[in-house]
């Protein structure tokens, strides 16, 4: 075996290695019926970089502030009041929107590991079974 053939049987393990511990941390995460990671299940390296945080972490933080409204009473004064019903329907729809977000971001970031294990499975199979051509 030449050196350039082990080289490659080395780099194909790796991608191989890497591929199968995405495609087991996906199935375990799945398996715990939890959220999917916003991150990702593969940790950013220099073959796989991350793509940077959401500007909401969580779907806690996508709860609206207390909003105070207020009314103006019969001397000019502005004094607080409850929310109308068209008021309080925003703010539901509001916080609906944040929520469906987190649920599209976390369904493209699954994809996205999806094809990511599948990638390095493929490529890491194809080195090792390719270095058997050099010679």
């Amino acid at each position: 075996m030449s050196k350039v053939s082990n080289w490659m049987f080395f780099l194909g393990l790796l991608l191989l290695l890497m591929g199968l511990y995405g495609f087991i941390r996906i199935l375990h995460v799945q398996a715990r019926s939890v959220p999917y990671p916003s991150a990702g299940v593969l940790p950013p390296t220099v073959l796989l970089p991350g793509l940077g945080a959401n500007f909401y972490s969580r779907e806690s933080e996508c709860e609206p502030y207390p909003q105070i409204y207020y009314d103006y009473d019969s001397t000019g004064k502005q004094t607080a009041r409850e929310a109308n019903q068209e008021e309080v329907k925003v703010a539901q729809q509001t916080t609906a929107r944040c929520i469906a977000g987190f649920e599209e971001d976390r369904s493209k970031q699954r994809q996205r590991d999806r094809n990511q294990s599948a990638f390095l499975s493929f490529v890491g199979l194809g080195l090792i079974f390719g270095r058997r051509f050099l010679d």
